[in-house]
């Protein structure tokens, strides 16, 4: 109803004021002829000046069919200007995003079809290891058979392709502690190779395959799973010279470092192997940018050596230095500030708020100390990498990212280390000054002080474990 009275005003609107006047008004029509039922009595209306004559009822029922006509085609254009502001206004229709729906698994021959070419043979002076080309370019996830150092060197390495063609290759990374290496075929190109998932791409239960160069893969399934890897049982037995562990899907999941043959039955035959392969997830862009940690450092050269034992060095003087220690001890512990705090409330005569000065001293003594043991400790290891950058500059990328890593860290907390040498020197002599005035502190301030101190010994004990965890594990075992 609402929309229809609406309709009629818009009409309204729209007729111009002297159509108004004779359209719709009876009283404004012009006068008509006479018919035979018309009736012509002068009919005098109240406000109109004149007369006017009636019109006849079939005048009055064309005109209102005439009206009742305009109204029905203005509320028809109203209809459609609502129905055209309503579907402009209304939100856009939402899209849902396709579903990434996973590969799907792949049969054996379709694993063998799909991995084949991405399987190479590796060969050095001394072994052969299989490994898998994981990106375009020809880098190899392999094993660490085939490094082999010598008085030369890296022995030389060859890659056979699975179209049997050979290539020369480089040893670009390795961690002899997991068992993997990285090989870069040379001269780099555009190889078929394996999308790398690494471990996390197969969970308990999952279905895997063993592949060997130029060998059928072998069906197996994920028994175990650990933080340290995973752990495959496979109805037949990996080639001597190593393998490849890919997901149902063709993924590279990793390369294994052993296989233990499980006699199920009474008898000699091996019915089914476990092949366990290590968690490379973390490590494996530290290989790939060239990290090489080895288990025996008899493969470090001089420079080597010397970098890891000043690294060494610096990591054994925090761990057993007895002026940290000390420093960390000295606010904490039997001896904290508590029983002093207690105390101050009684101190009628200044005993107790001197003996609160003895210790602030004290403490700050040897705070100050372990502050400038750690300053000569990160001062000595800056002057040792600045005299050696030579040295340094003939190592890996690698390791002079690391050495400059280290850098950058040692940097910054020799000047922490000083700082905190000043503050604390300022303060054992500000309490040294209360001490020979005999007066001039207050209650409030001492406590403040003892907290202060409490705080400090945190800081060296935190600080203690950050330069711990820094000079110690891989960043010194690859040198």
């Amino acid at each position: 109803m609402t929309k229809r009275i609406g309709a009629l005003m818009l009409l309204l609107a729209v007729i111009p004021a002297s159509a108004q006047a004779a359209w719709w008004n009876p009283f404004s029509w012009a006068a008509a002829k006479p018919s035979a039922v018309a009736t012509t009595t002068p009919v005098v209306v109240s406000g109109i000046s004149g007369s006017r004559i009636v019109p006849t009822i079939e005048e009055l029922q064309s005109r209102i069919a005439d009206l009742e006509a305009q109204l029905r085609a203005a509320l028809s254009r109203a209809d459609v200007a609502e129905a055209s502001a309503a579907k402009a206004a209304a939100p856009a229709p939402q899209v849902k995003a396709p579903v990434s729906v996973p590969a799907a698994a792949l049969s054996e021959s379709g694993i063998d079809a799909k991995t084949k070419a991405s399987v190479v043979l590796i060969e050095s002076a001394t072994s052969t290891a299989v490994g898998a080309v994981f990106d375009a370019s020809g880098r190899i996830l392999t094993d660490t058979r085939i490094w082999i150092k010598d008085q030369a060197g890296i022995t030389p390495i060859t890659v056979t392709l699975s179209s049997g063609a050979k290539k020369p290759a480089r040893l670009i990374g390795i961690d002899e502690t997991r068992g993997v290496a990285v090989v870069q075929i040379m001269p780099s190109g555009s190889y078929p190779y394996l999308k790398p998932v690494y471990e996390s791409g197969l969970s308990a239960g999952d279905a895997a395959f063993v592949l060997g160069y130029g060998s059928s893969p072998i069906k197996s399934s994920v028994a175990k799973k650990t933080a340290d890897g995973i752990e495959l049982v496979a109805e037949g037995k990996p080639r001597d010279n190593g393998s490849v562990i890919v997901n149902d899907r063709g993924e590279l999941v990793g390369i294994p470092t052993s296989s233990i043959c499980r006699v199920l039955e009474q008898g000699t035959n091996c019915l089914k192997y476990t092949v366990a392969e290590t968690a490379i997830q973390a490590v494996a862009p530290k290989i790939i940018a060239g990290m090489r940690l080895f288990i025996r450092k008899e493969y470090s050269s001089p420079t080597e050596q010397d970098i890891r034992g000043q690294l060494d060095g610096m990591y054994q003087g925090v761990k057993t230095s007895g002026v940290i220690e000390y420093a960390i001890a000295a606010a904490t512990g039997p001896n904290s500030f508590d029983n002093f705090n207690n105390k101050l409330s009684n101190d009628e005569d200044g005993k107790m708020t001197k003996l609160y000065l003895q210790k602030l001293k004290q403490i700050a003594e040897a705070q100050a100390s372990g502050a400038d043991f750690l300053k000569n400790q990160t001062y000595n290891l800056r002057t040792f990498l600045i005299d050696h950058s030579a040295d340094i500059a003939t190592l890996g990328t690698y390791q002079q990212q690391i050495i400059k890593n280290v850098q950058s860290f040692n940097s910054a907390k020799l000047a922490e280390y000083t700082a905190k040498l000043d503050l604390l020197t300022k303060r054992k002599n500000e309490y040294d000054a209360y001490l020979a005035a005999g007066a001039g502190t207050t209650h409030d301030y001492l406590m403040e002080e003892g907290a202060f101190l409490e705080g400090v010994s945190e800081y060296f004990k935190a600080d203690q474990k950050t330069l711990l965890d820094s000079f110690s594990g891989e960043s010194v075992r690859i040198f």
